[in-house]
């Protein structure tokens, strides 16, 4: 199971213990528009258009998961 959520700012996810592979410190990701959406391993997931400029992208259970998309 995974969440693939905006997010404000890279940062831990909600399970602790797999916060702990992120540097000590690391202040937690806070959602753009929360609540994350499940997805299951393997499955896609469709967004709505994006408007112009860097979106931060990130699975909140595994937070080493990130991507950023510049969006024209």
């Amino acid at each position: 199971m995974h969440t693939f959520t905006e997010v404000v700012n890279f940062g831990g996810g909600f399970v602790d213990e797999l916060n702990a592979a992120l540097p000590p410190g690391t202040p937690p990701a806070v959602p753009v528009a929360p609540p994350p959406e499940f997805i299951p391993a393997g499955e896609q997931v469709e967004l709505e258009p994006l408007a112009a400029g860097t979106h931060l992208f990130e699975c909140l259970i595994h937070p080493w998961m990130r991507t950023t998309v510049e969006q024209t």
